[in-house]
Formats: C-alpha cells, sequence, structure tokens
C-alpha cells in the first residue's frame, strides 16, 4: 500500500520546479550508487528535465555511506551547473551541501522525499535556501488537513508528513472496509 506519490510523479515535479521556478537551464545529478531509490529518481529527473529543455551537465554516482563528497564537490566546481539534483537521503545530502558551501558553492540543491528538515540536525542551517519534494506540509491549506493538524496537536507534540501519510494508510483501509462492508481482505 502507498499513500505517497512515486518517482516518477515526483521526479517530473521536481524537474519543473528546477527548470521553471529557478530558471535553472543546466543541471548535475549526484546519485547514491547503492539506492535504488536514488537511482530511480535520478533517471525520472533527467529524462523530465532534458524534455522540459534543461541541459544535463553530469550525472555522477557515489557510495552508499560516503562522508568525503570532496570528487563531487570538485565537478560542481568545473561544470558550474545552475542547479544540483541530489535524490539522497538526509545524511549524504546535507554533507554534499555542507562541503559545497565550505568550498564556496552557491549553486541551489534541490532533492526528493529522502530529504527532511531533519537535515538541520546534521549539518544545522547551511541547508538553507535549498528546496525537496515532501507528501504534505502541515500548513497545507485544505480543510482535512487543517482537522487533522488540530486534532493531532491536541494529542501529540511532534507533527510531521509520516504522521499525515500514516492518517491516510489508514483512512484509505477503513474507507475500503466500509464500504465493503466487510473485514475480508479480499
Amino acid at each position: 500500500f502507498r499513500t505517497c506519490f512515486i518517482d516518477p510523479f515526483q521526479g517530473r515535479v521536481m524537474a519543473r520546479f528546477g527548470f521553471e521556478h529557478l530558471k535553472a537551464k543546466t543541471a548535475a545529478v549526484l546519485i547514491n550508487a547503492d539506492n535504488k531509490y536514488s537511482e530511480g529518481l535520478a533517471e525520472n529527473f533527467v529524462r523530465n528535465y532534458k524534455t522540459q529543455g534543461g541541459k544535463i551537465l553530469f550525472q555522477e554516482h557515489y557510495l552508499d555511506k560516503t562522508v568525503d563528497f570532496i570528487f563531487l564537490i570538485n565537478k560542481i566546481k568545473a561544470f558550474r551547473p545552475q542547479v544540483v539534483f541530489v535524490p539522497g537521503y538526509r545524511k549524504d545530502s546535507a554533507y554534499i551541501i555542507k562541503q559545497a558551501r565550505d568550498n564556496g558553492i552557491s549553486t541551489t540543491f534541490i532533492g526528493g522525499d529522502g530529504w527532511s528538515n531533519r537535515m538541520y540536525e546534521v549539518v544545522g542551517d547551511v541547508i538553507e535556501g535549498n528546496y525537496y519534494s515532501t507528501h504534505w506540509h502541515p500548513d497545507s491549506p485544505g480543510s482535512k488537513s487543517r482537522q487533522f493538524v488540530e486534532k493531532y496537536k491536541n494529542r501529540f507534540e511532534k507533527l510531521d508528513y509520516r504522521y499525515a501519510l500514516n492518517h491516510d494508510c489508514v483512512s484509505l483501509v477503513l474507507d475500503a472496509m466500509r464500504r465493503a462492508r466487510s473485514f475480508d481482505p479480499t
């Protein structure tokens, strides 16, 4: 069961965001070679970015558990892309951004739903000014979203998108059981 969006959608949205919103005509893509999520999201981003008219200057792979990204930082310096897409998780993506900033690179970085605000815990506020896609935000204006936030905050302290996705998943199952008038999974 999946209530979040999938890589083809997310790759298309982030490609459009980079090209149209950020006005970036050139991009680089940094891919975690040990991660199918990163590979799939990168593939969808690249295809959609090129369709928009953008140019991919380079795609480079790194290995999971890498903490020194100077080889990627040097490529970014050499090619000077207008945006860098990093479809990794929070730790590696945060390290890449921090090391880029430490080396004088001010390029905007964008990522997928593997990023989160918990990147602040890894490298602090050096990640400010970069963007990632996410499934839901507590400030979403819809009435169901507002009701969820109010009820959740009255009962619990911490709130992020995962709790809303869990709520959606349970709601979908409950709705299916009501409509089927059965607990039978078939």
